[in-house]
């Protein structure tokens, strides 16, 4: 598209959220990438002040790769409207142990 001339504030937060509402309106789908280690942990949800949402998903053996699908679709519709707010991700249950215990997420069924 074309460049549209910036009017708003100078700080990083106007920027920034002048950048976040351009992004929402421009139909980019939002990422939700698989948590698969403690160092993408680390990346993506340990800066002060970022609050992360994981999914714990079914296996793919239970619900299917058309089922899974239609899990991260749903999530990707919610990080969409939501990512000024949070970052998403997602994991198959049983994958990350530690975290799952962490959370309180220990032997449930999921979604």
């Amino acid at each position: 598209g074309a460049a549209t001339p910036y009017e708003g504030g100078r700080t990083a937060e106007d920027i920034v959220g002048h950048a976040m509402s351009a992004l929402e309106t421009s139909g980019v789908e939002a990422e939700v990438p698989q948590l698969t280690s403690a160092e993408q942990w680390r990346s993506l949800c340990g800066k002060k002040g970022t609050l992360c949402a994981v999914a714990f998903l079914p296996h793919i053996l239970d619900s299917g790769a058309d089922g899974r699908n239609a899990h991260i679709a749903t999530l990707k519709a919610i990080a969409r409207r939501n990512r000024r707010l949070y970052t998403f991700l997602w994991s198959e249950g049983g994958a990350q142990p530690v975290l799952e215990e962490a959370l309180d997420r220990c032997c449930a069924s999921y979604p």
